[in-house]
Parts: structure tokens; C-alpha cells; sequence
């Protein structure tokens, strides 16, 4: 059973409440999705202005935003402009072993390549470590000074902090003011650390917006397998992993454009008011999709939409009434006494009278059964057409909770997600589970993908900690510290749906 650490309840609810109150106080929204990453600000309550950069940069072909099942107007994604903002560079440089100073002396080489390459509106910085991290060009030195404090550089330390000293060289990067920033690590990928962990420095990258750029020297055949530390770094910041041959040389096409991963992308605009007008309020998550000419990329970011005010309360004012006008008119003259007629004989008799009060009396009985019976007739109509008829839903498979319950979770929309909060498809109320943790996605040819929606804690499938994969018949799915059975339902056949052969471009490997 492998072992998982959980953050404690407080600490994740204090995490869940920061996007909420960014947005209130006007601080931009950040999110690291599938391949993009978004920086966002709503400067008024219909709208989102968006920073976008993909991690492996391409031409966008389209762009879709949904709210909910709202569908925005589509956005245009402008290229970005170098004018809007600086770019903070670091190069961090691994200084810890006298046995490396002839690497230390052909990264120096290296370095000074790269600033070579650097633009106007990049805001350069140097910085060596062993045991602990010296600043040698602070962020925004010319080229000219950082080169020079590159060309001093000695291998002279004794131990590797990798991991702490990155985690300074993060906090130097965001207290810095620049539109994105990027970390460029020099080292063989070994590290000494106790205390501080691969997931402490990818959690502050992701917080600060930092992405990495991991360049590996390994030390031997033997131990470059420790480079996959920087891979990893590079990867899980959406940035590049540039590895070294056996001579220290790195490859030529990196340094033909080495901003390129930190420098693409450009903004994007959001209009929200469809989804204010179909009602939705409060905090909401907008997810936004960019399609390229190699693929797709994803991210989503929270959104605060006004609350409609009530209507206001109606007043009825009565008019006054018109005042009456009295008329005087003159005295009438006294009436002339004539003699009176003695009375008539009654025109009916009793029995009459009784006839046709009865007859009244039956008519309108009639009259009553047949207004009820039409209005019985009216609502029944009525009811049956402002009740539509309810489409059937389909069951494409089942969640089967492994805690000895057996209990059985029905899948039965395309995009299933599962988390915390009661929005879900399918809400687990456990302190190790997000408040949007994961999506279970049917594809159209029948196959089924589950993908992290950027958890505390992440997603295993079968022992492996992955961000997105295809589920297949029996995987074992567990997110936190619940676990649960993916079961198919093979009775499940959707009329109308048919195989579609979608060509896609594998992502070449940056190394």
C-alpha cells in the first residue's frame, strides 16, 4: 500500500476561500490546466481579461469558453505584445562539487549564449548554490553584469540543497514585478535535501506562476537517471527539460529560440453577460479550450458573477374621484291627485309561480356541471403541455466504492465530476477530497478518460499517480484516501452514435 500525505482540513479550507476573495478584491485568477496556462483579472462584472501560454507553443486555430452549460461568445486570442509587461529570468546555477568546475565553466559559456538571446523586455538575474543560495546579479542587471557574474562562478560547496535553495530562488522570482516569470536550473539533478521535497517546489512554482526550465549535465551514463528530477520540475511547471550530451554541449536548437516556451501565448477576452442573463450568480468556474494545430489544451478559473437584484415592490395609487357636481333645479309642481285603479287580479297562480322557479333552478344546475366538467377538460390540457416529455438518460458506467460496501455510483452524463462540493456529479463529503477533484469523460468512440482537475492530492489509477488517463474495464480509481471500482456497462448502446477517426499529431519529445 503506497503512502499519500494529506494537508489538514484548515489549511485546505483556508486554500478553497484565496480564489473567492482574490476576485473580490480586483487580484487576478491563476490556473494551470491541460497543457495552458491562464492568468486572469475581471476588471467588471461581465467580462475577464486573460493572460494565455501553452506549454508547447503552437498556433491557436479556435477558442472556446463555457460557464456551466452556458456557451460564451466566442473570444479571439491575440498574440502577445513584448510592450504589456516584463519577463523575470533567474538562471540558478549548482555550484556544490570542486569536481565540477569544468562543468561550472561551460555552463558559464552557456549563460552567456542565452543572454545573448534575451530581448529588451526580458529582466535578467543570477544566482549560484550549495548549501545555500548566493545572489550574484540581482533580477533586472544589464546583460553585460549578469555575463560577468557567470564568467566568476566556482564549483566550491560541499553539500546540494537543491530543493530549498530552488524554493528561494522561487520567492526571489515573485516578489519581483514582471508580467511572467521563468527559473532556469543548472544541474546535475542530484540533491541532499531532508526536509524539503520534489512537491514543496512544484506547489510554489505553480502559486508564484513560476515555470522551470530544467538544464541537466549529468555526471556520468550511470548517473543520469538523476536528470529525471529536472524533468520532472520542468514538466509539472509547464516548462522545458534541456538535457546535456556526454561533452556538456546542449543541443543547437534550443539555443536558436530558448524564450519561446515563456514567451508564446498572448491575451484573450471573456464576455460573462450570457451567463449573468441565464441566471447564474455567485462564484463560478469559466473553462476555457484552445485549439492548436497539434491538439487541444485546457484550463478553467473561477469567475464571480452579480447576484440580480430583486424587482422592485409595485405601488397601486387610486386616483381621486371626480368631485360631484350638484345641479339645482327649479321646484317641480305638485303632482296631480288622480283616483286609484283598484288592483289587478294576479296574472299567476301559486302553482304556477312554483313551475317556474323550478325549471330556473334545473337549467341553471346544468349550465354549472357543464362549466366544470369544460374547465376539468382546459386544465388537463394545460398541465399536459407545460409537462414535456423527459428524455431518457443512459447509464455508461459505474463507480463501484472499494470500502467493503460495494455501493454502486451510476455514470450517466458524457463529462462526470467528482469532488467535495454538492455541484458534482457524484459529491464525496472526505477533508482528502477537492472541491473539484477529478473528471470522468466518455469519449465518442466508448472509451472513457478521468483527468485531474488540478487536486490537492491528486488521482491513482491502479498504484499510479497520473493527471490524465484512459480507464479501462476493473481499474482501481482513487482519489484522497477513497477508492473506488470502474465498472462498464455493456449493456449501454447510444443510438445515432458512430465511430469517429480523428488524425492527431503526437507532442514530440523536447528533449
Amino acid at each position: 500500500m503506497k503512502t499519500k500525505h494529506f494537508i489538514s482540513q484548515t489549511a485546505l479550507a483556508v486554500l478553497l476561500t484565496m480564489p473567492a476573495q482574490a476576485m473580490a478584491q480586483g487580484v487576478g485568477a491563476f490556473d494551470r490546466g491541460q497543457g495552458l496556462q491562464l492568468d486572469c483579472v475581471q476588471p467588471i462584472a461581465s467580462s475577464l481579461e486573460c493572460d494565455y501560454r501553452l506549454a508547447h507553443p503552437a498556433p491557436v486555430t479556435n477558442v472556446d469558453a463555457t460557464v456551466g452549460d452556458v456557451e460564451l461568445p466566442r473570444p479571439f486570442a491575440t498574440p502577445t505584445d513584448e510592450a504589456e509587461g516584463q519577463h523575470a529570468i533567474l538562471f540558478l546555477v549548482d555550484t556544490s562539487d570542486p569536481a565540477r568546475q569544468a562543468t561550472v565553466a561551460r555552463v558559464s559559456g552557456h549563460i552567456r549564449r542565452l543572454v545573448s538571446a534575451a530581448q529588451p523586455h526580458h529582466r535578467l538575474g543570477l544566482a549560484t548554490f550549495d548549501t545555500d543560495l548566493q545572489l550574484r546579479a540581482a533580477l533586472g542587471s544589464t546583460p553585460d553584469a549578469v555575463i560577468s557574474a557567470a564568467a566568476e562562478m566556482r564549483a566550491v560547496g560541499r553539500t546540494t540543497e537543491l530543493y530549498r535553495n530552488t524554493l528561494d530562488a522561487i520567492r526571489i522570482l515573485a516578489s519581483f514585478p514582471a508580467r511572467r516569470r521563468a527559473l532556469f536550473l543548472f544541474s546535475d539533478g542530484l540533491a541532499e535535501d531532508q526536509a524539503y521535497f520534489h512537491r514543496d517546489v512544484v506547489a510554489a512554482a505553480h502559486k508564484a506562476g513560476v515555470v522551470i526550465f530544467g538544464i541537466g549535465y549529468p555526471r556520468s551514463v550511470s548517473l543520469s537517471v538523476a536528470l529525471q528530477t529536472l524533468r520532472r520540475l520542468s514538466d509539472e511547471t509547464d516548462g522545458r527539460f534541456v538535457p546535456a550530451n556526454q561533452e556538456q554541449e546542449l543541443p543547437a536548437d534550443f539555443f536558436a529560440d530558448p524564450y519561446v516556451v515563456l514567451d508564446n501565448g498572448g491575451r484573450i477576452s471573456l464576455d460573462l453577460q450570457p451567463a449573468i442573463d441565464a441566471g447564474l450568480a455567485g462564484q463560478q468556474t469559466v473553462r476555457v479550450t484552445l485549439t492548436t494545430e497539434s491538439g487541444t489544451a485546457t484550463a478553467a478559473v473561477p469567475a464571480e458573477l452579480p447576484t440580480p437584484l430583486p424587482p422592485p415592490p409595485t405601488v397601486v395609487i387610486e386616483a381621486p374621484a371626480p368631485p360631484v357636481q350638484t345641479e339645482v333645479s327649479p321646484p317641480e309642481p305638485a303632482p296631480i291627485q288622480r283616483p286609484t285603479p283598484p288592483p289587478a287580479p294576479p296574472a299567476f297562480s301559486t302553482a304556477h309561480t312554483l313551475l317556474l322557479g323550478g325549471g330556473v333552478l334545473v337549467v341553471l344546475g346544468i349550465t354549472g356541471l357543464f362549466l366544470r366538467k369544460r374547465k376539468r377538460s382546459t386544465d388537463t390540457a394545460k398541465t399536459e403541455e407545460e409537462s414535456p416529455a423527459k428524455e431518457p438518460s443512459h447509464t455508461y458506467a459505474f463507480l463501484e466504492m472499494a470500502d467493503g460496501s460495494k455501493t454502486r455510483h451510476t455514470i450517466s452524463t458524457v463529462a462526470y465530476r467528482i469532488g467535495r462540493h454538492s455541484d458534482n456529479e457524484l459529491p464525496l463529503d472526505d477533508p482528502s477530497i477537492s472541491r473539484h477533484h477529478a473528471e470522468i469523460h466518455r469519449r465518442r468512440d466508448g472509451s472513457f478518460t478521468v483527468t485531474d482537475l488540478d487536486s490537492m492530492n491528486g488521482i491513482f489509477v491502479n498504484d499510479e499517480r497520473v493527471k490524465t488517463a484512459t480507464l479501462s474495464e476493473g481499474d482501481l480509481l482513487e482519489l484522497g484516501d477513497m477508492g473506488m471500482r470502474f465498472v462498464i456497462n455493456r449493456e449501454d448502446d447510444l443510438p445515432g452514435e458512430q465511430t469517429v477517426m480523428l488524425r492527431t499529431v503526437a507532442p514530440k519529445d523536447v528533449a
